[in-house]
């Protein structure tokens, strides 16, 4: 019996997770992290979400550049089984990445998807969250028009989002 494949050890590890996460105590979330990483997992639901709390996890404790290949490995599983919601949180967190980077031009791409994607599937909270970050990145490049045009979509998107429908 491999303790590692089973169920229970899945759930218990992303409860140890969780609690780590509200604590914030990234480092030892991530030792979680990546035994649960190398584990069966039951559902595909449970993968997306330890790869992007690793990725979180990494950039939270100023290692960035260890969060995106977890956050590429997730853009391409969230690809595979057309999971548009994840997809377009991975770019934004992709996107969040460039941006604290200063790697705008490698910023735009993914937070314009994410912004456009998450707002047409109605997550107000990430798509305006990259509008904000792609207003900031276009102002900080001198692209004041380009920042005013977000600027306008995500006031729109804002006031006709019905807060019933959101996802949080």
């Amino acid at each position: 019996y491999n303790l590692q494949k089973s169920t229970a050890f899945n759930t218990v590890n992303m409860a140890l997770v969780n609690m780590y996460l509200k604590f914030e105590d990234y480092p030892t979330a991530i030792n979680y992290l990546l035994a649960q990483n190398g584990s069966h997992f039951n559902n595909i639901y449970n993968k997306i979400q330890c790869l992007n709390n690793l990725a979180l996890c990494y950039n939270w404790t100023n290692e960035p550049d260890k969060a995106l290949p977890y956050l590429y490995t997730l853009l391409a599983l969230t690809e595979k089984f057309n999971f548009n919601d994840w997809n377009a949180i991975s770019h934004g967190n992709i996107g969040r990445i460039f941006l604290d980077k200063k790697m705008y031009r490698e910023a735009i791409p993914h937070l314009y998807k994410d912004f456009t994607v998450s707002c047409s599937e109605f997550n107000w909270d990430c798509g305006l969250l990259s509008g904000v970050r792609l207003m900031k990145v276009y102002n900080e490049t001198g692209q004041l028009e380009k920042a005013g045009e977000v600027f306008a979509k995500r006031s729109q998107t804002a006031s006709n989002g019905n807060p019933k429908t959101k996802i949080e």
